[in-house]
């Protein structure tokens, strides 16, 4: 008989807890390539909510050393193509430099996300090659919203934690669609310097912002909204047990294929059908663009309102400063090929 000289008092285990936003597809993790330190050019007086402090902006949350074309490996059998990358804040200012270029102060309050020099002389020139909040350092695109308050004070977006879950909440990107969805639609790339304005800042009400309610939404968090059957809100939710309010804009997806700018800003761009059709003078089909973003406001409070008025005049800019190479190779190696490559966070 042969007895056991010792026995194992412990296995060593670990628990790697991805959070990921619950309607999000599951997909593979991505790294960042090597970080940049490109020159930064002065900027005027700006404010970081998180810290309180002028001028001050939000770091890039560190990655892998891997390439983007190692490390992003799509994966087949999904029924989603594309991917998808978290994009934390920047800063606020009351800048806007598509609606209002070269006049510093002249808008409403804006919350920035990806693009770190992003203000009111902002220029294609001086935004490609800048550092970025994304977790794609490649992606220095700009996104902005108008700011949000809850009883006067401004929110972080993407900060803090869900009351039901825990989970820490984010500010996501998605550049995807559905395999349904995009069956039988050839994507264009999206240009460079392409920019964009979705929304009706000046409107009061839903009825005054049309696609407030259907392409614009607002929402407590998935989980919530799926159990209470809502599926998209004109107006911010009066409660949600989660304390988290959040905010999906999808961008026009339909291009004229000469334009990256208009008068308006709006008329170069326009949303496609319920089949996904583009409307006539719009041929090129551009991959989706959506941003999701979520906000603590806690369980209880008495108004939550925009900078630019009521949570009716939601409206988002964005503007392709992207590494334009690289933004191609994902467009044409993800939704090109119909493909699911991850969520890079």
């Amino acid at each position: 008989m042969y007895r056991l000289r010792r026995l194992v008092a412990a296995l060593a285990t670990f628990t790697v807890i991805v959070f990921l936003f619950p309607s999000t597809p599951q997909g593979a993790r991505a790294r960042d390539i090597a970080q940049t330190a490109p020159a930064k050019r002065p900027n005027g007086p700006r404010t970081n909510v998180r810290q309180g402090m002028p001028g001050a902006r939000s770091k890039r949350r560190p990655g892998g050393q891997s390439s983007m074309a190692s490390s992003m490996l799509p994966k087949s059998g999904s029924k989603y193509v594309g991917w998808d990358v978290f994009c934390s804040y920047a800063d606020s200012a009351k800048d806007d430099p598509i609606v209002k270029p070269g006049q510093p102060g002249a808008s409403h309050s804006h919350d920035f996300f990806g693009n770190m020099s992003t203000d009111a002389f902002s220029t294609y020139q001086t935004m490609t090659d800048q550092e970025t909040t994304c977790d794609i350092p490649e992606d220095t695109a700009a996104y902005w919203v108008p700011s949000l308050y809850v009883d006067g004070r401004q929110v972080v977006p993407g900060t803090g934690r869900s009351l039901l879950s825990g989970r820490p909440l984010g500010v996501k990107v998605r550049y995807y669609s559905t395999t349904i969805a995009s069956a039988g639609v050839t994507y264009s790339l999206i240009p460079a310097d392409l920019r964009m304005v979705v929304g009706v800042s000046s409107a009061t009400t839903p009825a005054e912002n049309p696609t407030l309610g259907s392409r614009m939404y607002w929402g407590c968090t998935p989980q919530e909204d799926r159990l209470l059957g809502v599926k998209a809100r004109g107006t911010a939710p009066r409660h949600c047990a989660s304390g988290v309010t959040s905010l999906f804009i999808r961008f026009p997806n339909c291009w004229d294929g000469v334009h990256t700018d208009s008068p308006d800003h709006r008329s170069h761009v326009a949303n496609s059908d319920t089949k996904n059709h583009c409307p006539t003078g719009y041929p090129m089909h551009l991959p989706p663009i959506i941003l999701y973003i979520e906000y603590f406001v806690g369980p209880n409070w008495n108004r939550i309102e925009l900078a630019s008025g009521d949570t009716s005049s939601v409206h988002a800019d964005f503007w392709n400063t992207w590494n334009q190479s690289a933004l191609n190779h994902m467009i044409e190696k993800c939704l090109f090929a119909k493909r699911w490559c991850g969520t890079f966070d």
